[in-house]
């Protein structure tokens, strides 16, 4: 699914967070980037209810890797998304800017694999 290089990999989605953190043999590598003016924008209305979950998620479960996109993204110098249609964070923090250089390298279901290196 996800290339085994050890990147972290950021999902925009919590249902798909939350199956690869059960799911994966190493969870520790997913992290779900939540930002509430990318669930305003997005093609769903109930991302935004999905942006309050996970968050709540986050406040009251510590151990979960659930951010927000100032807290995470400045941090990370190189980094895999999986990009779905349906939130637009990627296309709002990552692909729309001059500080990220990225490329699809594999789709999965409804979602692309980009990896992405900050220039």
């Amino acid at each position: 699914m996800v290339p085994d290089d050890g990147l972290p990999v950021l999902l925009e989605e919590g249902t798909a967070y939350l199956q690869l953190r059960r799911h994966s043999s190493d969870p520790s590598r997913f992290d779900l980037v939540v930002d509430w003016p990318s669930s305003l924008e997005s093609s769903s209305a109930s991302t935004t209810l999905r942006y309050k979950k996970m968050t709540a998620i986050a406040r009251n479960f510590p151990n979960e890797e659930i951010y927000e996109t100032d807290d995470l993204l400045p941090r990370l110098s190189r980094f895999v998304v999986l990009d779905t249609d349906v939130v637009l964070w990627f296309e709002r923090h990552v692909a729309g800017s001059p500080a990220f250089a990225w490329t699809e390298i594999g789709r999965v279901a409804d979602a692309r694999i980009v990896e992405v290196r900050r220039r």
